[in-house]
């Protein structure tokens, strides 16, 4: 089913806000509701957090002086071949490597259970995170990190707001009930036929 063919019902008052005008909300209506239910232990790496930012200049400034000395031309070479560019986490890339398939058994269960085809794009999710000590962490943050990682596995079509209605994150302190890191990735998938 594709995001166009959704139903929605049309919620609220027009009103303007601080000289704002704000349309009603648009509340999807489905004809039924399934919520599959992912589970995540360890430490989920913030995606964000974590990019850096690499260039190619001292490998460039070594072509330049092999192919053109300390010339004018050896400037020319570093400044139309210099390039730099921002590469992701690779603590994030370890752990979609790592936690993939076991996402991929979970979706599997939920897949025979209900007989749903990947990738979903009618959603609402919920992150709720017991963490196992007193550490102060950004669940917003760590919710992106899980989201990329739903679309890089093929759960999600997309982390848009045309494929995900509604995100919801909630964090406990657990410290001294659990000794690992745990979140709970509830995933409402919406069926309209």
């Amino acid at each position: 089913m594709t995001t166009t063919n959704k139903k929605f019902t049309q919620v609220g008052r027009v009103q303007r806000l601080f000289g704002i005008y704000i349309p009603l909300k648009k509340v999807p209506t489905p004809k039924r509701y399934v919520t599959l239910r992912f589970c995540i232990k360890g430490t989920i790496p913030s995606k964000k957090n974590d990019f850096y930012s690499e260039n190619n200049v001292r490998f460039v400034i070594t072509k330049a002086k092999q192919l053109h000395g300390y010339t004018e031309a050896s400037l020319k070479y570093i400044r139309d071949n210099t390039r730099s560019w921002i590469r992701g986490s690779e603590r994030y890339l370890k752990w979609c490597e790592m936690i993939i398939p076991i996402i991929n058994v979970q979706s599997k269960f939920w897949s025979d259970k209900y007989d749903i085809i990947y990738p979903l794009d009618n959603v609402s999710i919920k992150c709720t995170y017991y963490f196992a000590d007193n550490t102060t962490l950004d669940i917003q943050n760590k919710s992106e990190s899980v989201y990329d990682m739903l679309v890089k596995a093929g759960i999600l079509l997309d982390d848009n707001y045309r494929v995900m209605y509604k995100q919801t994150n909630e964090g406990y302190n657990c410290k001294g009930e659990i000794v690992e890191n745990v979140c709970v990735v509830d995933v409402t998938y919406m069926i309209y036929e």
